[in-house]
């Protein structure tokens, strides 16, 4: 059974914390936010219940960020994609972020099957002063039952744009069979790859390099004011924290403080 779903988020200034609007079709939805008084954040989860995707599902997310604030939007549990009859499935996600808030977008892992077949496409529109924290995570296979990503096919596009002009344009793409699974220039037999992007005006010269010295992390890039860098790792998990570690430093050096949501417990 194939089921589409769209989810429409907006987020503007309120009198003493953000409002959000949502709409949604199909079975994509959020839960009702809470408002965390001592990082003055609001937290929002995306709830998908089927738990999962198959070949010919089509998942759409439309966000509009509006407000001054910090918002955090993540996950309560992992995405899985599975298995294909040969079809694919396909996400896509627009946010258009206009403000000077601060936005972070954390959801948790996608777990790819080991015959699966994901196009995810995510496009992002800055403003001038937009504050973004994005990350991504990608497991192949099921490891813990012996089961590889070699006849799977993942499309993985990212595209960022500040002020209508694009300046990243990042693109993953792996067949089946894909050399790139074992390979020392791709995720050399690990099964978890992630990455972080730290967009806005204060991911300066002296966040880059102070990151670079107290956080033992993987190579980096900063270009067009972009911090960037990626994690291969054996556990999720641990791809989870070496990104939270940057975050957490970057709220330290705001003095709005980092902590990851209670949802994230494991």
């Amino acid at each position: 059974m194939i089921w589409p779903a769209s989810l429409k988020l907006e987020y503007r200034d309120g009198n003493d914390r953000p409002r959000y609007y949502s709409r949604h079709q199909g079975p994509l939805m959020v839960q009702k936010p809470f408002w965390d008084h001592s990082s003055r954040t609001l937290h929002h989860y995306l709830l998908h219940p089927p738990g999962g995707v198959v070949g010919g599902d089509q998942l759409t997310i439309d966000v509009a960020m509006e407000s001054r604030d910090r918002i955090l939007v993540t996950s309560p549990s992992a995405q899985k994609v599975y298995r294909s009859d040969g079809r694919v499935a396909k996400a896509k996600t627009v946010i258009h972020h206009s403000s000077d808030g601060v936005l972070l977008w954390l959801p948790l892992e996608t777990i790819l099957f080991g015959d699966a077949r994901f196009y995810n496409d995510v496009e992002i529109h800055l403003g001038p002063s937009s504050e973004l924290m994005f990350w991504d995570i990608l497991i192949f296979g099921r490891p813990s039952i012996g089961e590889a990503f070699d006849q799977g096919e993942l499309v993985n596009h990212l595209k960022v744009y500040r002020e209508g002009r694009l300046i990243l344009n990042d693109r993953l793409a792996i067949g089946p069979e894909s050399s790139l699974l074992k390979s020392r220039l791709g995720l050399g037999g690990k099964t978890c790859y992630g990455q972080l992007l730290a967009v806005g005006p204060s991911i300066d010269e002296r966040f880059r390099t102070s990151t670079e010295a107290e956080l033992d992390i993987e190579p980096w890039t900063y270009y067009e004011g972009i911090f960037q860098t990626r994690s291969i790792e054996v556990c999720p998990y641990r791809v989870r924290d070496n990104f939270a570690s940057i975050l957490g430093f970057h709220a330290g050096e705001e003095n709005s403080g980092f902590e990851a949501p209670r949802i994230w417990s494991y």
